[in-house]
């Protein structure tokens, strides 16, 4: 599980705006070139308290480069 926490804040001013908190539970296929699996990002306000919550299916594919000749 991926957990991160953030914190929101007004670019101009330097004040406060609360924070985010991400939890993702990704899986690797097993051949090691897609990752995939669900997050749910929280925000809070500057109290402390849930503003809102997002749900987010998340889908990742390795790109794949050639050496340069």
């Amino acid at each position: 599980m991926t957990r991160t926490m953030g914190i929101l804040y007004d670019i101009k001013t330097g004040e406060y705006q609360g924070s985010g908190k991400l939890r993702a539970l990704l899986t690797l296929d097993r051949a090691g070139d897609r990752m995939s699996g669900n997050a749910k990002i929280e925000i809070f306000g500057p109290d402390g308290n849930l503003v809102v919550t997002f749900l987010h299916a998340l889908r990742f594919t390795r790109i794949k480069v050639e050496p340069v000749d």
